[in-house]
């Protein structure tokens, strides 16, 4: 357990879902612990699970048994209400973290999964006197309402956009700012080793969760009409993974589509170089996208649905496109596939690495342990 003598900020993250998986929230937290534990802070992470990973911060294991065999609550009336199996487990999850924290007697607490966890964690954290982060990590959702309304000593929007419908959603919320998602710029560069896939040219490469959100089946039949036949490549599990499964493979065959459950994090940069688009049809509600900034920082451009967000995000690194349009996503597709990008989605998502964004956090936690938050902060990435 962590037990500092120092005078660093003692920061604790809460994560149910790190050392299970590792998806866009999960290398969130990865990434900017380990950049704010290299910047001089006490770092502790809280997960659900046990990870065999090595990290330069502190990692206290509880570990939980997921019984919903990845079943999706989004929009029902289970959800709203928190009585999901999913918020639940990590109502359950979050009371036994407790007396961790306790015993850690953190500077701030950093809640990632929302729900019965941000009830549970404010409440914590103004018995003891605590500073409290939320950031959007669920986009324009309604556990990222409730955070809104529960007054955090700050919440970090990951747009501009998103801080707008944040601002709408709780006008008397002082301590709001915006900070971006990085990329790790070492890890995900155009140069280096290829994968080998053995699909026809070019690819176009979907990554993320395998849910109605991301609307993969949009993606499926734009690519099966586009004017040059290309391939699509799906990377990613979920309720919706057997569906999008077979529609992939009886609209484009065997040779032009293919989809991969999981790969680490480490060997991804060897599949989006082995490919030529990334496209992203996901709706509105949709967080900002790391996957979206991993693909640019390999050099690929960016297909994706033309909202405030996706503009702020891939700028002239793509072309941004109606999904539901279909002629019309095709069309974009196979011009984005003839387009010659050079470095344009590399020098985008440079604007991104984890370096300049931790560094923001940074002076973020350091703003609000100093001045006891009764500022705003002046941070704004």
């Amino acid at each position: 357990m962590i037990m500092s003598i120092t005078n660093k900020t003692k920061i604790v993250f809460i994560s149910y879902n790190n050392g299970r998986v590792y998806r866009g929230g999960e290398i969130f937290v990865d990434e900017l612990a380990k950049h704010l534990s290299g910047l001089g802070n006490d770092v502790c992470l809280i997960q659900g699970s046990k990870s065999s990973k090595p990290q330069n911060y502190h990692v206290v294991h509880i570990v939980t048994n997921p019984n919903w065999k990845g079943q999706d609550f989004t929009g029902t009336f289970k959800r709203k209400f928190f009585i999901d199996q999913r918020s639940l487990a990590i109502a359950k999850f979050t009371i036994q973290a407790l007396s961790h924290l306790r015993e850690i007697n953190p500077d701030v607490v950093f809640s990632i999964n929302g729900g019965w966890q941000s009830v549970i964690l404010r409440l914590w954290c103004l018995i003891f006197g605590k500073k409290i982060l939320f950031a959007s990590i669920s986009g324009k959702s309604w556990e990222s309402k409730l955070d809104l309304l529960l007054f955090p000593s700050a919440y970090i929007a990951l747009s501009n956009d998103i801080k707008f419908w944040a601002n709408k959603n709780n006008p008397y919320l002082k301590n709001l700012v915006t900070i971006p998602n990085g990329v790790d710029t070492e890890l995900f560069n155009p140069d280096g080793e290829k994968t080998h896939l053995n699909l026809l040219k070019p690819i176009v490469l979907g990554v993320g969760a395998m849910s109605k959100q991301k609307r993969w089946p949009l993606l499926i039949s734009a690519v099966e009409r586009c004017a040059t036949p290309c391939s699509l490549l799906l990377i990613g599990t979920g309720p919706e993974e057997e569906f999008i499964k077979q529609l992939g493979k009886k609209a484009l065959g065997e040779h032009r589509f293919l989809h991969i459950q999981r790969v680490e994090h480490e060997e991804m940069p060897k599949y989006y170089r082995a490919c030529d688009l990334f496209g992203f049809p996901s709706d509105s509600t949709e967080a900002q996208g790391i996957v979206c900034l991993e693909a640019m920082a390999t050099g690929l451009p960016v297909v994706a649905t033309n909202d405030e967000q996706r503009r702020e995000l891939i700028g002239n690194a793509g072309i941004l496109t109606d999904p539901t349009k279909l002629d019309q996503f095709s069309t974009v597709i196979h011009t984005a596939t003839q387009r010659v990008w050079k470095e344009l989605p590399n020098n985008q998502a440079k604007k991104y690495s984890w370096d300049k964004i931790a560094q923001l956090y940074f002076h973020l936690i350091s703003d609000i342990v100093s001045r006891n938050g009764t500022k705003e902060s002046k941070v704004n990435g």
